[in-house]
């Protein structure tokens, strides 16, 4: 997914996973030329801490260009439904 889609934060859920709690940013993404919907969570880990906003990985970013950082790699990870919809339903799939 790449320019030509609008995103529209719902909030942040929480996913129990077998190592424990990752916490995400739900949104919609609406393509600009369709009107079609998709659902789309995603999360930074910066300095081995989440992070759910690109406000706030901006400024972690910062942060380290401005005061040196840890060594630990940064990740962005983005899951998003491969059908269209944005109902609890079309998420499911």
């Amino acid at each position: 997914m790449g320019s030509g889609y609008q995103l529209h934060d719902r909030g942040i859920v929480r996913i129990d996973t077998p190592i424990g709690e990752v916490q995400a940013m739900e949104s919609i993404a609406v393509n600009n030329q369709d009107g079609s919907k998709q659902v789309l969570m995603f999360l930074y880990i910066v300095e081995g801490k989440q992070i759910q906003t690109t406000a706030k990985m901006h400024t972690t970013m910062m942060w380290q260009t401005l005061f040196g950082e840890s060594g630990r790699p940064s990740y962005f990870l983005r899951f998003r439904q491969m059908t269209n919809g944005d109902d609890e339903e079309s998420a499911l799939n």
